[in-house]
């Protein structure tokens, strides 16, 4: 007997200024953080994160960001604070992609410019191959093997596959570093002391 899978809402704190919604879709209920120091800005920009992760991997990144960034990063099926689903494994990767396009079609953040790290490279990835006109830019960042692959054959492919695989950029090393991330936390704490750290 398979025990029934548990959904834990609001299992996880974020950081000041980041905030958890709840996107029900067709396919599934997913989590997703957003910014909260203002208006959502102009540029849609959606992390997605890696194996084993969940979108708190982004929480950083998304603070240092300018506020005319969108920044959303979405909790894939089955992490974080998203429904646990099956996922189909003759499929790839694109339960995953494919719940991602809904996710960003109920919120209205297409064309967008997207950020998969490590197996999220290959859901965001997969999501430009199958609709890349619901694509601005892809960063993939510490992409897996099977991913750089993919993109090496888009590129030799079709002129539309071409195309879109010039709107990809691989990024190898990290986006934020701790020491980033510990300036970024003392100086929103403490604004007087600002000076005794750099």
């Amino acid at each position: 007997m398979v025990p029934e899978p548990h959904h834990y809402p609001h299992c996880m704190s974020h950081l000041p200024g980041i905030a958890a919604k709840t996107v029900q879709t067709s396919r599934l209920r997913s989590n997703v953080l957003y910014r909260t120091d203002g208006p959502a800005g102009t540029v849609p920009l959606v992390f997605v994160h890696g194996n084993v992760s969940s979108s708190l991997f982004w929480e950083p990144l998304m603070l240092a960001l300018p506020r005319e960034i969108n920044a959303v990063a979405v909790d894939l099926r089955g992490y974080g604070d998203s429904e646990v689903a099956p996922v189909d494994g003759t499929r790839g990767i694109r339960d995953f992609s494919d719940d991602l396009a809904e996710v960003l079609a109920d919120l209205d953040l297409e064309p967008a410019h997207l950020v998969g790290w490590s197996m999220g490279a290959g859901v965001v990835l997969q999501y430009l191959l199958d609709a890349p006109e619901r694509v601005a830019s892809v960063a993939l960042v510490q992409a897996c093997q099977d991913a750089r692959r993919a993109l090496a054959r888009r590129q030799r492919g079709s002129a539309n596959r071409r195309k879109a695989a010039r709107r990809v950029a691989v990024l190898p090393v990290e986006l934020v570093s701790d020491r980033d991330v510990s300036r970024q936390s003392a100086t929103k704490q403490e604004p007087a002391s600002r000076g005794s750290h750099e």
